[in-house]
C-alpha cells in the first residue's frame, strides 16, 4: 500500500494534469452542446461556430443525409 506522502503527490500529479486537459491548446478542436440544441464548435478560426437543426432544413445542401431532417 502507499504511503500517504505517495499518496498526496499522486493527487497533486492527477490536479496539474486536470487542470492541462482542461485548457484547450491552439489548433484543438472542441465542441459544445448549448440548453437551445446548438453544436458550438471551438478551434476553427477566431470564434465559435454554432449549428442549430433547423439550419439543416434550410440549407438544402445536405445531400438527403436523414441526419439532418426530422
Amino acid at each position: 500500500m502507499a504511503s500517504e506522502e505517495e499518496l498526496k503527490a499522486e493527487i497533486e500529479r492527477l490536479r496539474a494534469e486536470n487542470q492541462s486537459l482542461k485548457k484547450p491548446t491552439r489548433g484543438q478542436i472542441s465542441m459544445k452542446v448549448s440548453e437551445k440544441g446548438g453544436l458550438s464548435v471551438y478551434g476553427l478560426g477566431r470564434f465559435p461556430v454554432t449549428l442549430y437543426r433547423a439550419m439543416g432544413k434550410t440549407s438544402g445542401d445536405c445531400g438527403g443525409d436523414p441526419r439532418f431532417h426530422s
